[in-house]
């Protein structure tokens, strides 16, 4: 950009898209950052599920679209509410789901599940972009060795078809 407006013959206003697209850029960089920092930092008392999501998701959203995927958050996310369970044992639940999810579709949607306050996460997969499923192949498999951990901590993942929904201790 700098190098750009530097420049006698360049007129202000062909900074313009440049202008924009750094300042994209680093508003991107920005949110990665503050979630990493978040994630980082040991977690103390409740964990807030839908933040920690949020999170998650803003980490791997760009990665996920250099694959030409997608990776969406609900916006009533807020209703998972809060867990007692550890932030790191929460963390370890939603990132494995999301990474394994990713792997096996283009699409995925993080979403506040049934009715009430504090519910469960699922975390849609499908292939294509209305939503239709596409061919999603089979049923997403967590490591057992992950599996055990958060059980530990009372965090269960319940695989289907086309979701896994994670239900959290309340």
């Amino acid at each position: 950009m700098r190098s750009r407006a530097e420049k006698p013959d360049v007129p202000a206003s062909s900074l313009k898209s440049f202008a924009s697209a750094a300042s994209s850029q680093l508003d991107a960089v920005i949110e990665m950052a503050d979630a990493l920092l978040g994630l980082t930092r040991a977690a103390q008392g409740v964990t807030d599920v839908a933040q920690t999501v949020r999170r998650i998701v803003a980490l791997l959203g760009p990665a996920a679209r250099v694959e030409g995927k997608v990776i969406e958050v609900d916006g009533a996310l807020d209703l998972l509410g809060a867990t007692p369970a550890s932030g790191t044992m929460v963390r370890l639940a939603v990132g494995e789901a999301l990474l394994a999810a990713l792997d096996k579709a283009t699409r995925v949607c993080c979403v506040a599940h049934g009715k009430g306050d504090a519910r469960p996460l699922r975390i849609e997969r499908s292939n294509g972009n209305g939503g239709d499923g596409g061919d999603i192949g089979d049923t997403v498999a967590i490591d057992d060795a992950v599996l055990a951990l958060i059980a530990g901590e009372g965090i269960h993942i319940e695989a289907e078809p086309s979701a896994m929904v994670i239900s959290f201790p309340r």
